[in-house]
């Protein structure tokens, strides 16, 4: 079991590696401040449900709508420029959070954030998703591991600097976001792995022809129900019974058991079809790679 984890992580390029480590920053960066976006509205800013959950709406809309739109337009144009421009916008959405306080203002925030998350995903995807078919299923399930490491690292990071103003996690998450763009700047690799562009039509009707793809985005709605009750309903709740800095330990146990749970996926993966891992069928062999 060891050896063949081993042999997955040493296949992964060192411009994937450097890319996961800027993801493992990244989610750090964004679960340091984000779960606290509701119990700040709510309990500092005395937001009305409606008015909270507005802002958090934009913000959930806008990330998981987009990519629609930005992952044919980052096809077209280039992959690097998205990253950057998703992660500065993430910054200063991060940023105004802190200086803002009224309804309209951190509506407009949360836009800018959504936007910038859908640049990003779009950009980063596309550069795993190039890698060949074997290397890309082990690359999405690291960038699992790495994102689900983020999960634990932020929520404690914001929890210890919660002795200060909340508002300066805001600044420093946008501050970090900053960095990390200046950052993939000078991946310049990355323009290579873009290859030649695609026409932003062509790159839709790909999409839109895949039946299996479809399917699957349509199965995996109901995810977001839960996401939106693990972001609003489950802070507020606990942060009421045991206080903001309790808030944490949401984060903290979902991230563990994702990450641990992604390292059985690596092995998984090589033996059984990921259609029928994700049915949670057993003992059915992969007659193909990856």
């Amino acid at each position: 079991m060891l050896r063949d984890l081993t042999k997955n992580y040493g296949e992964i390029p060192s411009l994937l590696w450097r890319l996961l480590a800027t993801q493992g920053c990244m989610n750090a960066t964004h679960f340091m401040a984000f779960p606290l976006f509701a119990v700040y509205m709510a309990n500092e800013l005395g937001f009305q449900p409606g008015q909270l959950g507005t802002v958090l709406t934009v913000h959930l809309v806008t990330r998981q709508v987009l990519p629609s739109l930005t992952g044919p337009v980052a096809d077209r144009f280039g992959l690097r420029i998205f990253l950057i421009a998703g992660l500065l916008l993430r910054g200063a959405g991060l940023i105004g959070f802190a200086f803002w306080t009224d309804w309209l203002s951190l509506s407009g925030m949360a836009f800018l954030i959504g936007l910038g998350t859908a640049l990003y995903e779009s950009a980063i995807n596309g550069v795993f998703g190039r890698q060949p078919t074997a290397l890309a299923a082990r690359v999405f399930i690291v960038n699992n591991q790495f994102l689900n490491i983020g999960v634990m690292v932020g929520p404690l990071i914001g929890s210890l600097a919660l002795a200060l103003d909340i508002r300066s996690l805001f600044i420093g998450g946008g501050i970090v976001f900053i960095l990390l763009a200046a950052w993939t700047a000078t991946l310049r690799e990355i323009d290579a792995v873009h290859g030649e562009p695609t026409a932003i039509a062509t790159s839709l009707s790909r999409v839109l022809r895949n039946r299996a793809f479809l399917v699957l985005f349509l199965a995996s709605m109901p995810w977001w129900f839960l996401y939106t009750q693990l972001f609003v309903a489950f802070p507020l709740y606990l942060s009421r019974i045991a206080g903001e800095a309790a808030v944490a330990k949401i984060f903290l146990v979902n991230g563990a058991v994702g990450f641990v749970a992604m390292l059985g996926a690596m092995l998984l993966f090589e033996r059984v079809r990921a259609a029928v891992l994700i049915r949670g069928s057993r003992n059915v062999p992969s007659d193909r790679p990856l």
